[in-house]
């Protein structure tokens, strides 16, 4: 095989420049639009139109319901499953694929409800046919819905807030409440609810839901002395980065920093950065 290699490189070699040129460029073509292809399929799959979803979901009812008397496999009908609280294991058990299995655990981490077989159609890739010759299996209690009526209570303080205080808001899991956490110690604490938006994975639906529960106190930010923080300290700060960091490390080497205004003066940050930072910096040595 070596040797067909070799022998193709040497034969290779003889042509043009030009004809070799236009070679590569047709293979990084072929394998360019092979991404596309593939990366166009997945695309799809994951956002599709809800009425599309609907619509394949009834079908897929349909179908499933002419169908299930004459499948094989038969179901303890005294089993009860609730999609909200089933583990890895038992959806293993009732014949789930393991990615499935994985991607519904995700789904339900990242907050996600089940409140309708229907819900449960909609993870990408799911065996609709065993969905719904489990759907005497499935209940969905009312208690997972009265979560409403809590949350119109719940009033959070995001800058003191926990993981298992954060997870109670709507859309809110696991996965995103241990993200919210840990920008908010990245940053030194949120001056603004809105903060909230730049938390990867936090979408802007997500992000209307929780709003009216949260409020924040500014005082318990935590800034970081600027006139004696490290280089790293400052680059891995959200709103300053390698560039700021280092127009700041220069500067305090003939001179000593003494307000934001000063750092705006003198072209070390824009307006719009001050405004951010200026929660962030403390201008007094430690």
């Amino acid at each position: 095989m070596f040797r067909r290699i070799r022998y193709f490189w040497r034969e290779f070699s003889y042509f043009s420049p030009s004809f070799k040129r236009g070679t590569w460029v047709l293979i990084g073509l072929i394998i360019f639009l092979q991404f596309v292809i593939i990366g166009f399929r997945f695309y799809t799959e994951r956002h599709r139109p809800d009425l599309e979803k609907n619509i394949v979901i009834m079908a897929d009812s349909i179908i499933v319901s002419k169908t299930l008397s004459s499948l094989p496999i038969k179901i303890d009908s005294t089993c009860r499953y609730n999609p909200n609280t089933i583990s890895y294991e038992e959806l293993i058990g009732l014949g789930f694929s393991k990615s499935v299995a994985q991607r519904w655990i995700r789904y339900r981490e990242q907050g996600g409800k089940f409140k309708h077989v229907r819900d449960i159609c909609r993870i990408y890739k799911i065996d609709t046919t065993l969905v719904y010759q489990l759907q005497n299996c499935w209940f969905f209690p009312k208690s997972d819905f009265k979560e409403k009526q809590i949350k119109e209570q719940l009033k959070i303080e995001i800058n003191c807030a926990d993981t298992t205080m954060l997870e109670k808001l709507p859309g809110i899991g696991k996965v995103l409440s241990k993200r919210i956490v840990k920008y908010r110690e990245i940053l030194g604490g949120f001056y603004s609810v809105e903060q909230l938006r730049e938390v990867f994975g936090l979408s802007e639906d997500v992000y209307r839901k929780i709003v009216p529960f949260l409020f924040v106190d500014t005082a318990t930010i935590k800034p970081f002395p600027i006139n004696s923080a490290s280089f790293s300290e400052m680059v891995r700060h959200p709103y300053m980065g390698f560039e700021i960091a280092k127009k700041i490390d220069k500067y305090r080497k003939s001179r000593k920093l003494t307000s934001i205004a000063m750092m705006v003066r003198d072209s070390i940050i824009t307006i719009k950065d001050a405004e951010r930072l200026r929660w962030y910096l403390s201008f007094h040595d430690k």
